[in-house]
């Protein structure tokens, strides 16, 4: 699609000047990285819109070792819980299925040779 606006001069004309993959930081971001990340050691360098600075980067560093850490540890116990649970159902699915299918009368052929 940008080669096609490039090539026919309407990306100059429509004031594009970039096109990217980039991530919006705020979305990216857990609630519990911003929380501490905004509320604490970057205040508002980390703007809302999702731009950032190296200044706003930089400025992670200060975040002390041991609340990055258990942040860490939260976020991992979630996403296992969540693993586990969606595995728990998918194992469940397949039991079932596996019951029913077995449950099901044999076909007997009456063919014979």
């Amino acid at each position: 699609m940008g080669a096609d606006l490039a090539r026919h001069g309407a990306a100059s004309r429509a004031g594009v000047s970039a096109i990217t993959n980039g991530v919006h930081v705020p979305t990216w971001l857990s609630a519990e990285i911003s929380a501490i990340s905004s509320s604490r050691h970057l205040g508002t360098r980390l703007a809302s819109n999702g731009t950032t600075t190296r200044r706003s980067w930089d400025a992670v560093l200060d975040i002390p070792d041991e609340e990055l850490w258990a942040v860490r540890q939260s976020l991992r116990d979630y996403l296992f819980a969540f693993i586990r649970e969606r595995a728990r159902q998918r194992w469940t699915i397949e039991a079932r299925q596996r019951a029913a299918r077995s449950s099901r009368p044999a076909r007997c052929s009456t063919r014979t040779r």
